[in-house]
């Protein structure tokens, strides 16, 4: 891969800074880790899809110094012991997504919501009556047509961190599924 190509990888928070970050559960750096020396070396652009469901109010550098694999005591952990990257790349929430797309201001107005609105994203949406027409158009196929679902991971995964060192225990919801 080289300066012409792309990779899209989502991360697990996003600051108020709009800086994002993946959450990695293996010293190596997992999945993240494995593409960053790439990305950075060779230039390759990273795209970085978000949700703004996935904004904290805190600084990314902060959530960072606050964990680490090596840091963190199992025994006070109700899952895996993490750590966190930081993405180097162009985020694109919900806001960007109607921009780029419709040129149409978004503004998020309430995020999540309980029941079927678990999860939700409101927002504004303001420009040209033509403008605002693309992005309604571009919400509503999405919601008629809906998304296909996710595939569901394989369980246990074979190349898990986790899976290949049973010395820390079965701390994944995935394989403590498979085991009962």
């Amino acid at each position: 891969m080289g300066c012409q190509d792309v990779i899209i990888k989502s991360g697990s928070v996003l600051d108020p800074e709009g800086n994002a970050g993946c959450i990695v559960a293996s010293p190596d750096g997992g999945e993240i880790g494995a593409y960053l020396p790439h990305i950075l070396a060779r230039g390759i652009q990273l795209i970085v899809p978000m949700t703004l469901n996935k904004t904290v109010a805190y600084p990314l550098k902060r959530l960072i110094s606050a964990v680490g694999i090596s840091k963190l005591e199992e025994e006070r952990c109700h899952g895996l012991l993490i750590g966190m990257m930081p993405m180097p790349g162009i985020v694109i929430t919900e806001v960007e997504a109607i921009l780029h797309l419709t040129g149409a201001e978004a503004v998020p107005i309430a995020v999540n919501g309980i029941g079927s609105g678990a999860g939700a994203v409101v927002l504004a949406v303001n420009g040209s009556a033509e403008e605002v027409e693309k992005a309604w158009d571009l919400v509503e196929g999405i919601k008629r047509n809906g998304e296909r679902p996710l595939a569901e991971p394989l369980s246990p995964c074979d190349d898990c961190y986790i899976l290949q060192n049973p010395s820390i225990g079965v701390r994944c919801g995935t394989m403590r599924q498979s085991t009962e």
